[in-house]
């Protein structure tokens, strides 16, 4: 997670700047959002599922399962939504290089 040396002579080559303070703090967010919000999400739709099997057809428990996925899907629209818009703000100052659509257009690069 930590793209620099913390000590002089370390893997990384170089010492620690406030751009990899920037770097840093990129992948713990990646990480998040591309690791443990899956499976999390993954997890919520299981139980939203075995809440409404469990329900036999009754209107209080169905309308539970409602809110639990309608909330599952707000909450993910809000959390990637504003990762979209973080990133789109970085790139149009300068903080994100663009190269389109494939594996990277989010890195942070450091000078």
């Amino acid at each position: 997670m930590v793209p620099c040396d913390l000590t002089p002579g370390g893997p990384h080559g170089h010492a620690c700047t406030l751009c990899d303070l920037f770097v840093m703090v990129d992948n713990i967010i990646d990480f998040l959002l591309l690791r443990i919000i899956p499976i999390l999400t993954a997890l919520m739709i299981a139980i939203g599922g075995f809440m409404y099997i469990m329900s036999r057809g009754s209107p209080e428990d169905l309308n539970r399962v409602k809110k639990l996925l309608t909330s599952l899907g707000i909450g993910l629209l809000i959390i990637y939504g504003a990762w979209l818009i973080v990133y789109s703000f970085l790139f149009v100052f300068g903080g994100v290089a663009w190269e389109g659509f494939g594996e990277g257009w989010w890195v942070i690069f450091c000078d």
